[in-house]
């Protein structure tokens, strides 16, 4: 067939390959034709009627654009060590501060905003591994574990713990300088959403969401925001400002962490990273005995 006075608007080597094209012609009534020729088959339309039909697939393929998916996070390790040493580690304090010094561990190791603010800073990371209750300690085993073994995957178990216990213990010495005295906190939920508020800005900053536009390339913090939402703010005893706290500590530390690329400082400096972290509590807890 001559394809004089005839534009070419798609060619493709299988004839069903432009029927897409093919039905969004025929739905704006654009005359058109379809024929094989030198191994291809072409879809075209009279010259007076190019304008006409690129106007219409253009409109067609922006309608249509796919929604592009998310890349995800390298997976750095499995971040069940980590998990492990953190449950570990809240498990042996909580079944100690239940004998007979159970008091005494609690009134040496929890938040005081008072005795912070003079000069005890290690309150803010004893206090982590402190629980009023089973419930207390279980719900925290649930929820750090699994936001704890998802930075760990992303960051290494190393580098995440470490930096879940700096963000923490900043989270507690900025919920002390707000809070009028007395006051006193215990718990690992700042720790928590210490881990949310650094993945949240680790996924960010490091572009996973580049391919999005507008507010979607912040989807990580509003997820973040509304985790905090969802189990930072609800019963009667929950230090709501203290989890908000954690939260902004972790974008703080989740911004550091990102800016260095401390996910990627290899085995070695995930176990740098990972004993101390181990060292900054076993310290505090020796300072505070």
């Amino acid at each position: 067939m001559d394809t004089e006075g005839l534009y070419v608007i798609q060619q493709a080597l299988e004839r069903r390959s432009l029927d897409e094209l093919v039905l969004v012609l025929e739905s704006r009534d654009v005359p058109h034709d379809v024929f094989f020729r030198n191994g291809q088959w072409l879809l075209v339309v009279p010259d007076d009627s190019a304008a006409w039909a690129v106007r219409e697939v253009a409109a067609y393929r922006n309608e249509n654009v796919a929604v592009p998916l998310p890349k995800a996070p390298p997976i750095v390790d499995t971040g069940v060590w980590g998990v492990l040493a953190y449950l570990a580690t809240i498990w042996f304090v909580f079944l100690r501060s239940n004998d007979l010094s159970g008091r005494t561990l609690r009134g040496l190791g929890r938040v005081d905003a008072e005795r912070v603010l003079d000069g005890e800073l290690w309150r803010t990371v004893t206090a982590l591994t402190l629980h009023a209750d089973l419930a207390h300690i279980a719900s925290n085993s649930l929820f750090g574990g699994l936001f704890g073994w998802l930075l760990g995957r992303s960051l290494g178990s190393g580098v995440a713990w470490f930096s879940v216990v700096i963000a923490a213990a900043l989270g507690n010495l900025l919920n002390a300088m707000l809070r009028p005295v007395p006051f006193f906190s215990l718990g690992a939920s700042t720790a928590t959403f210490a881990a949310v508020g650094i993945g949240a800005v680790f996924v960010w900053r490091t572009g996973y969401f580049r391919s999005f536009s507008g507010v979607k390339r912040v989807a990580p913090l509003a997820a973040a925001f509304g985790l905090f939402a969802f189990i930072g703010t609800g019963g009667g005893n929950t230090d709501v400002l203290g989890h908000f706290a954690g939260l902004l500590a972790g974008f703080f530390v989740g911004q550091f962490v990102v800016q260095n690329q401390l996910q990627d400082v290899g085995l070695q400096g995930q176990r740098f990273f990972g004993l101390s972290a181990f060292l900054v509590v076993l310290l505090a807890w020796a300072v505070a005995v």
